[in-house]
């Protein structure tokens, strides 16, 4: 760590409201030599297709634009981000395969970037998007900002995530008994219903009874999902 992520780290260590964290990332960027940035964290649920929520300090009018298009779902280098954490350095030209968005991303000025995505302790997925309106830094430049861009995503990431969880994810409600608790893990583990019985000496029918009543505690709609419900709410730690 060099000084200047160590002061970063402190800086924002200190801050006492997420709106000034926010403003110390957006003062990086520039120190940085980018203009505006983003930071997205995706939703865990639902799996298949997880909602990606942003906050940052581009031209309201390409937020707005950006969320309305749903540009997230096509977005070249959002669909980079969810395969990859390498750092991904980007110009106008990635865009050539979507007209349109390239063409927005040029009237609000969003002409260059640097992407990268993070992944905490707990598996939450989240990327930082820094952009410039004028010409892409130098690949010089890049090499010698490059510790310091990726510790800014992951400070970023560290952050900022809490911010976006409590604001779209509410803390979980439901509690689960010990049984309902140890059945759920046992069903996560891919064991049968008639293998739980046996492993906790219960019947089949006190299986399936604590079942039902996890999955209606969590309104999940089969026992795949009150697992993956239960997971996500941190209701299945010891």
């Amino acid at each position: 760590m060099n000084k200047w992520q160590a002061e970063l780290f402190d800086a924002l260590r200190d801050m006492p409201t997420p709106e000034q964290v926010a403003s110390r990332i957006a003062w990086a960027t520039t120190e940085l030599g980018f203009d505006h940035y983003t930071y997205g964290l995706w939703a865990m649920l639902p799996l298949s297709n997880p909602t990606l929520d942003c906050i940052g300090n581009t031209p309201q009018g390409w937020q707005t634009r950006y969320r309305q298009a749903r540009y997230a779902a096509r977005d070249p280098v959002v669909t980079h981000a969810r395969r990859s954490l390498e750092p991904l350095v980007w110009t106008a030209d990635l865009l050539d395969g979507d007209p349109e968005l390239q063409a927005d991303a040029s009237r609000f000025g969003i002409g260059s970037g640097w992407t990268r995505a993070s992944v905490n302790a707990q598996g939450r997925r989240g990327l930082l998007t820094l952009t410039r309106s004028g010409a892409p830094l130098s690949a010089s430049a890049l090499q010698q900002k490059s510790s310091d861009l990726q510790w800014l995503a992951y400070m970023a990431h560290f952050f900022l995530s809490d911010t976006l969880m409590r604001r779209h994810e509410p803390t979980a409600c439901a509690e689960l008994t010990q049984r309902e608790a140890e059945v759920l893990r046992w069903t996560g583990d891919g064991k049968t219903t008639g293998e739980i019985s046996s492993i906790l000496s219960i019947s089949d029918n006190t299986v399936n009874y604590y079942l039902k009543n996890a999955m209606a505690k969590l309104h999940a709609a089969n026992k795949t999902s009150a697992v993956v419900i239960a997971l996500t709410q941190g209701l299945l730690t010891y």
